[in-house]
């Protein structure tokens, strides 16, 4: 996963889009080692790149090991690995910056952090 590519997933969502409307700031998603920054305007991530960035402002910040992030983005996450909350109440991940930003706009953001996740096709 990349950034460009999260970016072109978010993007391609309108029904993601529209949720965030409300959304606007620069967002870092630590991966491990890596830093990704996102622009999200009213929705829609504008701009995707990896840092590091000389003295980024951000207004949220997520970080988690890679290892924590690849168990979050499998098709079907064990428990534990399901979901955002699931990840801070384990105290795996941290939010950090403007936690009112997070929880007044939790569906949006557990959203965009899930788009990575491969589609599950239903045994029918």
């Amino acid at each position: 996963m990349t950034p460009a590519r999260l970016q072109e997933l978010v993007n391609a969502d309108p029904a993601l889009v529209r949720r965030g409307r409300l959304v606007s700031g620069a967002v870092r998603i630590d991966v491990g080692d890596e830093q990704w920054f996102l622009d999200i305007s009213r929705g829609r991530v504008e701009s995707a790149r990896y840092g590091p960035l000389v003295m980024p402002a951000t207004r949220l910040r997520f970080a988690a090991s890679a290892a924590e992030w690849t168990a979050f983005w499998e098709a079907r996450p064990r428990p534990g690995h399901h979901d955002l909350m699931a990840l801070l109440r384990r105290r795996t991940l941290r939010v950090e910056g403007d936690v009112h930003l997070f929880m007044s706009h939790l569906r949006y953001f557990k959203d965009l952090l899930e788009k990575p996740r491969p589609a599950v096709r239903s045994a029918a």
